[in-house]
């Protein structure tokens, strides 16, 4: 129910009876129902599991806003949302970057051929490594450069001869929080 002008919900603040909780966000008053608790609840594995990464997300949320670290991204997001700052940063430290695809198609194993690594975050990927592997040993590996046109095109270019059966590629895609996806293509 939307309210315009009305002064006991605009100015209001705090719980009413164990019924309301009357609170104001971003300059909006807002009305709640009272949260329930029964006093023998017990909390499933799962469900402390993630407690304790919001515990995590929010520490990290805090300790980048009180440090001055908030990246422009998060300003960005924050002001086209109408979110908080901080719940950009906890919702960032939940979502991991997704690797869309390992683009092979240019690549037949000589030096300076280009793999193509599509990644994407709900805030930004700030950095993407490839690995190029056969087996247990490590044929080459490095960071891929991003496309200045195409943001979730990661590119970068082979440093060594290699037969291209039987290698493994690898791509790590990471975030601002330090959360890192793997993806690999087998040829």
């Amino acid at each position: 129910m939307k309210s315009k002008g009305n002064l006991v919900v605009k100015y209001a603040s705090g719980g009413v009876g164990k019924q309301l909780i009357a609170k104001t966000w971003k300059g909006r008053p807002y009305l709640a129902s009272y949260p329930y608790y029964p006093d023998d609840r017990k909390f499933s594995e799962k469900q402390l599991d993630h407690q304790m990464r919001f515990r995590r997300a929010t520490s990290y949320a805090k300790g980048t806003i009180d440090q001055d670290l908030v990246p422009e991204s998060y300003e960005r997001i924050a002001d086209r949302k109408r979110l908080t700052v901080y719940n950009v940063a906890i919702k960032d430290f939940f979502h991991p970057p997704d690797i869309f695809s390992i683009g092979m198609e240019e690549y037949t194993g000589k030096k300076g051929e280009e793999i193509v690594v599509e990644a994407l975050d709900d805030v930004e990927v700030t950095a993407v490594h490839v690995v190029l592997r056969r087996e247990d040993e490590i044929i080459e590996e490095g960071d891929a450069v991003q496309d200045k046109y195409n943001l979730a095109a990661w590119h970068y270019k082979t440093q060594k001869e290699n037969g291209v059966e039987g290698t493994v590629v690898e791509a790590y895609a990471k975030d601002i929080p330090g959360n890192v996806t793997k993806g690999e293509v087998e040829l």
